[in-house]
């Protein structure tokens, strides 16, 4: 038998159970395994455990990824509880699950990053030449890498490969632009002049930086609404503002808001028989 025969009759060994299981996001399958004692961090040929597979955000058909959100958020949680191993990787040069995991900038809000950080896992991991902040800046949404950053991630780290570039330039190069306000309020450097966008030459261009774009966005999204409700104190609505209006995080313009307007005056205070005449009491004689 040729070598072209041996490779076309060649067959790939059925997946244990409860990867097919992952892999299909069914909960109960998977439920089922662990209590029947299945190994909750078995290999499949290539080396990968299960819950790299429930963790990787591209290992699942996007139809079913989409769909099943709640579903694969339970199976993470499940292999967590029976133990699964958090830095489980084939070697150093692959990813761990939180390396997988962070690539979701492409799909719904999950839990899986913060369930695999409340575990353990290391955010400083690396596949030997980049990251997990720097993949997440990259492919990761903007909360992911504000999960990061609240759970010790070093945003000044550079990449291990030739370039050794930090997380916010390695965001630019994939435009990621949810990734760069929280690298910025972390302290993250501005990249080199030739990867900077509009909203990252505004930054550069302010005095103070970021901490001085965020407070005077925060001012001038205040000023807008205090037109709008007068009757507000201005303090609360800037803490509102604070709150809900991403102060900082796009560009805004150059344009100054419209100075609050004044209060209105207090209409003239009613003599008592006009009160009483409005309400329909006749004078007492």
């Amino acid at each position: 038998m040729s070598d072209s025969d041996s490779l076309e009759s060649y067959e790939r060994p059925p997946l244990p159970a409860i990867h097919d299981a992952v892999q299909n996001l069914d909960v109960d399958g998977v439920r089922r395994e662990l209590a029947a004692g299945a190994n909750v961090d078995v290999l499949d040929e290539e080396g990968y455990t299960p819950l790299y597979y429930a963790c990787k955000a591209t290992s699942i058909a996007k139809a079913i990824r989409e769909e099943k959100v709640r579903e694969r958020d339970a199976i993470v949680a499940a292999l967590l509880r029976a133990g699964a191993n958090v830095e489980g990787r084939p070697s150093t040069y692959s990813f761990t699950p939180l390396l997988g995991a962070v690539w979701d900038r492409r799909g719904p809000p999950s839990d899986v990053v913060a369930q695999l950080i409340a575990a353990g896992a290391d955010v400083e991991a690396s596949d030997n030449y980049f990251h997990v902040l720097y993949v997440a800046a990259q492919h990761g949404r903007g909360d992911t890498v504000s999960r990061l950053l609240a759970a010790g991630a070093d945003p000044h780290r550079r990449s291990s490969n030739d370039h050794a570039l930090t997380a916010l330039h390695g965001a630019t190069l994939t435009c990621n632009s949810h990734a760069y306000p929280p690298l910025l309020r972390a302290g993250a450097a501005l990249p080199e002049l030739d990867r900077r966008d509009a909203y990252l030459d505004k930054i550069a261009a302010t005095p103070g930086g970021f901490p001085a774009y965020e407070r005077e966005h925060r001012r001038r999204l205040a000023a807008v609404f205090a037109n709008k409700f007068p009757m507000l104190p201005v303090e609360v609505i800037s803490h509102i503002v604070l709150l809900w209006g991403h102060c900082g995080d796009y560009l805004y313009s150059d344009t100054a808001p419209p100075a609050p307007a004044p209060p209105a005056p207090a209409p003239p205070a009613e003599s008592l028989p006009a009160r009483r005449r409005k309400r329909g009491i006749t004078r007492v004689m």
